[in-house]
């Protein structure tokens, strides 16, 4: 929320909580006075004046609700917040008759507190009759964004955002929180790309509540708040109508609202989804995807996995012989077998996953695509039960930190296989990250009918890497199990030994930002603010070397006199949130080295942007040495990283740097990659990688050249005539500009072959 011209008083005797609450406010853009005792309170009132005072009850000397009492003397429009450890019958009754505006009782976290000053703020606001926006921004606002649907034959987004606001007013939210409501439905159903391009200046005079609320909607990760509930419901058909009942007057049953137009993005939610468990709404999420990209092929494969997790296998079987009998190049085939024969193994139908894995890895091992052979060899061997064909050499390239997503996205099948096999390096240290980075999917593994001496090697690896994790799991075999594993798991749980190994820290930065501990995912919501999450970001894309403190706090609080405490401040919610309370301090991810600071080499990090620039440089690299197969399996394996735009939503300059050259890089690895397959008489290959180029840059001239070769490539002169016509119509719309005469040749010469 926009604390602007809001003034608190914040009493508290604990300096350092009374630091700490300080910091969060001003990040907030809060004026803030502070003091450490109900005395101070009442010296600063006679010199100062404010809108809200925060007060713990428990203060020396005059107590918080005596402090309160005084300030309201001749102010009983004082807005205040009361925090208590404990709260009294007597006090109750006290803050009652003061009016206290609200009531916050310890422990709390900084998420709940802030939500409790910024609806007071609201209160505030609408006591003084002011509104958050002049009239004449938020005229110049919507006219624009209505303009923009209307453009785009939609008004019945522009009808359903004025019903969100109106919906929004009628349940008690301010007139700042309805206009941001109204405003964000039209960004989210618009397209935050398409209103950037469209219109820069726009997303400048948007509130940061506002832009906050379109993030929010982007990320699937809402309904927490009534605006985020009701702005959800105006963007799905038919939402409004059940959530809301009578008070939804809708235009024509038949008005849809266009989904946004990246489908990454759209995945990137819908996996996000998949792994924190919200299967139904993942689901949700991939019926507004096509089938013909890549991203749509994808979206079919997490679309069969997420039935197969609900127990509908027969569905699940469907969609996958549906995909396999689609018409998929060599890549998108290969790739469905694979995922294909894992979930009938999982199913229990042995025959056909083994028929299914040993497709792909054929199609893979002519594709050149090394890492998705060794998943597909590797599926086939754990499927067979075989263990003497098993090379140490298949594991090594999957351990190696490129792949990181493919070796811990095989855990489920991987670490049983594993545990049957002789002891080795490559197998051992396999078998030691596993137990570290996944301890929820290793204890789902123990938890079934595992051969005894597979659960005691799995019980010495927790012995190695600790026992974080694997708590619960030990109660149980102390309750169920043979003596031998009963007696492990004893001592594992009497042990004092500290854990040796922090799991792996994954940073998720294109499409939907995360940040994952082992297979933690750090709540959205325990973030405390932005500022800490994009500070972990901005290390993590220094590559490892150490940022200056000064900088750090020029970066991200230039206009703040209190820099150095909001930079402390934002280091321990990181550290924090990143470790367990009994971890050691060397085992910390971010490390401080005298005034600079930045992520630790001794741990395990890694980042997705970081990986991707990795492979497109080797690749470029492989490419300047005339090695195009080799370039084009890195270039493949950085495509199927990308799941969207670098820091979506985040347009400081620092971000929106990074982001431009890392789409720039990407555009021109991919390119290469869709010519290499073209030369290599792959066009259904290069189509694929064509329409994801095109997914990040629309009007990019090169990938269209691409794409109608392609078409061309496979006799499909008619889908080139489409293709072109549609970018013709966009280009004169944004850029008043016709297409190049290369792709005007393209055009002309599919006319000639219809």
């Amino acid at each position: 929320m926009n604390g602007a011209s809001v003034t608190i008083l914040l009493v508290e005797d604990d300096r350092e909580f009374l630091t700490l609450l300080a910091s969060m406010l001003e990040d907030e853009g809060y004026t803030v006075i502070t003091a450490e005792s109900g005395e101070d309170a009442l010296n600063v009132a006679h010199e100062r004046q404010f809108d809200l005072v925060i007060t713990d009850v428990k203060l020396g000397g005059i107590d918080g609700l005596d402090t309160l009492a005084h300030l309201k003397q001749g102010h009983s429009e004082l807005q205040s917040l009361v925090i208590t450890g404990y709260a009294t019958e007597a006090d109750s009754v006290r803050a009652i008759s003061l009016g206290v505006g609200d009531y916050l009782k310890k422990p709390f976290t900084l998420p709940d507190f802030l939500r409790a000053v910024n609806r007071l703020v609201e209160d505030i606001h609408q006591e003084r009759g002011q509104e958050r926006f002049q009239a004449s921004v938020s005229k110049l606002v919507l006219w624009t964004l209505e303009t923009l649907a209307d453009q785009a034959s939609s008004s019945a987004l522009a009808e359903r955002a004025r019903q969100a606001e109106r919906i929004a007013s009628q349940r008690g939210l301010g007139v700042a929180s309805s206009f941001n409501v109204r405003v964000a439905v039209l960004i989210e159903g618009l397209g935050i790309d398409l209103v950037r391009k469209q219109v820069p200046f726009l997303l400048d005079v948007v509130s940061e509540e506002g832009i906050w609320l379109v993030q929010r909607l982007s990320s699937g990760e809402c309904s927490e708040t009534l605006e985020e509930k009701i702005a959800t419901c105006a963007l799905q058909d038919g939402a409004f109508q059940s959530e809301f009942g009578e008070e939804v007057r809708l235009g024509e049953a038949d008005e849809t609202v266009p989904p946004p137009s990246n489908s990454l993005n759209l995945l990137a939610l819908a996996r996000a989804l998949e792994v924190s468990g919200d299967v139904e709404n993942a689901s949700k999420v991939l019926e507004r995807m096509g089938e013909k990209a890549l991203a749509g092929l994808q979206s079919v494969l997490l679309q069969a996995r997420l039935r197969c997790t609900r127990g509908r296998f027969e569905d699940a079987e469907s969609l996958l012989h549906q995909a396999a009998g689609s018409t998929l190049d060599l890549s998108g085939g290969s790739r469905v077998r694979l995922e294909g024969g894992l979930l009938f193994k999982e199913m229990g139908k042995k025959e056909l996953a083994q028929e299914w894995l040993e497709t792909a890895a054929s199609g893979f091992e002519q594709l050149n695509s090394s890492v998705d052979m060794v998943r597909a060899k590797l599926a086939l061997l754990a499927t067979a039960e075989d263990r003497d064909s098993f090379h140490p050499e298949l594991l090594e390239q999957l351990l190696s930190p490129g792949n990181l997503e493919a070796f811990l996205g095989s855990a489920r099948w991987l670490y049983p296989y594993l545990l049957s096999l002789s002891e080795g390096p490559q197998v051992g240290r396999a078998l030691q990250r596993l137990t570290r980075d996944l301890p929820h999917t290793v204890c789902s593994v123990l938890s079934e009918e595992l051969p005894e001496p597979h659960v005691i090697r799995a019980l010495q690896l927790v012995g190695q890497v600790g026992i974080d994790g694997y708590e619960d799991l030990l109660q149980e075999f102390m309750l169920q199990s043979t003596s031998t594993v009963r007696k492990l798991a004893q001592n594992l749980l009497v042990s004092t030994a500290p854990t040796q190994f922090a799991p792996v820290l994954r940073l998720y930065s294109l499409g939907t930002m995360a940040s994952w501990v082992g297979d933690r995912k750090v709540p959205d919501k325990e973030w405390a603010g932005r500022k800490p999450a994009y500070v972990l970001t901005y290390l993590a894309q220094c590559a490892g070397q150490l940022v200056s403190q000064e900088f750090l706090i020029e970066l991200f609080w230039p206009d703040s006199n209190r820099g150095a405490k909001n930079l402390n401040q934002a280091i321990f919610v990181l550290r924090n949130l990143l470790r367990a309370p009994d971890w050691p301090e060397e085992m910390d991810y971010v490390f401080r080295n005298g005034k600079q600071i930045g992520l630790s080499p001794d741990q395990p990090i890694w980042f997705d942007a970081g990986v991707i620039r990795g492979l497109l440089q080797e690749g470029n690299r492989l490419l300047s040495e005339r090695q195009e197969s080799k370039a084009a399996d890195l270039f493949q394996q950085a495509m199927e990283l990308d799941r969207g735009s670098y820091l979506e939503g985040n347009y400081d300059e620092w971000a929106l740097t990074f982001r431009e050259s890392l789409a720039l890089e990407l555009t021109q690895s991919l390119t290469h990659l869709a010519e290499i397959r073209l030369t290599q008489g792959r066009p259904e290959d290069a189509l694929s990688v064509s329409q994801h180029i095109l997914e990040r840059e629309p009007l990019d001239e090169r990938a269209h050249k691409a794409l109608f070769q392609s078409y061309l490539d496979m006799e499909q002169p008619l889908e080139v005539v489409r293709c072109f016509e549609r970018l013709e119509r966009k280009m004169a719309n944004e850029l008043s500009l016709d297409p190049a005469m290369d792709l005007v040749k393209f055009f002309h010469l599919a006319k000639m072959k219809l």
